[in-house]
């Protein structure tokens, strides 16, 4: 139970000072301060993977997905349905980190553009493309 967890912090200014100086220590915060948005976007801001200590409820939270993706495209692994089908959100994503493409939702993996840019980054991202992409000439030349 959350409540008798030494190690779980539920004083809003402690977590908040905790998560400035490392992201990661949001995994220490109570449930309800994972669903803080305040306290989330700055721990998100400060490492885009601390994405997967935020509620369910914040993970579909565009700006703040926005900026976790920003920080650390792999946090796409850890966005909403919706969010991992936004183009958008996935560009940026994908500019962060090329290999970011295998969180992407199966739409995404043959829209063309987004496959092309991933795999100019890195050509590692191939694998994670759909099956049309990785035979379309444009994509794997």
């Amino acid at each position: 139970m959350e409540t008798c967890n030494p190690t779980i912090v539920h004083d809003k200014a402690k977590m908040k000072k905790m998560v400035t100086e490392l992201g990661s220590n949001l995994r220490n915060a109570s449930l309800r301060l994972k669903d803080d948005k305040e306290i989330v976007m700055i721990a998100v801001a400060q490492w885009g993977f601390s994405l997967g200590y935020a509620s369910d409820n914040l993970k579909r939270d565009r700006t703040i997905v926005m900026t976790a993706v920003s920080n650390y495209g792999g946090s796409l692994e850890f966005a909403a349905l919706h969010l991992i089908n936004d183009p958008e959100v996935v560009t940026i994503a994908v500019k962060q980190d090329a290999l970011a493409l295998e969180f992407a939702s199966n739409e995404l993996k043959n829209n063309q553009e987004i496959v092309e840019m991933a795999v100019n980054k890195n050509g590692d991202a191939l694998k994670f493309a759909s099956d049309e992409m990785k035979n379309t000439r444009a994509v794997v030349m």
